[in-house]
């Protein structure tokens, strides 16, 4: 959406409650006939959730699923995280040069 790969909302560069506020003022208006659910951050310490969740509830989402973005890293061991295998390309990825 918008850009943004699935790992995106693994990494923390930005507000991922509002950016899920974001991309439903873009999905919501075209998805008809199919229920969408919004990823929240359940655990957000600066955000009042029961607020969010009306917010949420209005914008038109179907339902919300908490989406613990540090423990699936963590479960996995981070390996989506890091650089595949593959030749080193400075500057570019990949592994460094030995």
């Amino acid at each position: 959406m918008a850009g943004r790969g699935s790992l995106a909302g693994m990494m923390p560069y930005g507000d991922a409650n509002a950016i899920v506020l974001d991309v439903g003022r873009e999905v919501l208006p075209v998805v008809r006939d199919t229920p969408v659910l919004a990823g929240v951050c359940g655990t957000d310490p600066f955000r009042l959730m029961p607020v969010f969740l009306r917010a949420v509830r209005d914008a038109g989402f179907s339902g919300v699923q908490n989406f613990p973005t540090a423990a699936a890293a963590q479960r996995q061991g981070g390996a989506p995280l890091r650089p595949a295998p593959g030749p080193a390309r400075p500057g570019r990825g990949g592994r460094p040069p030995a």
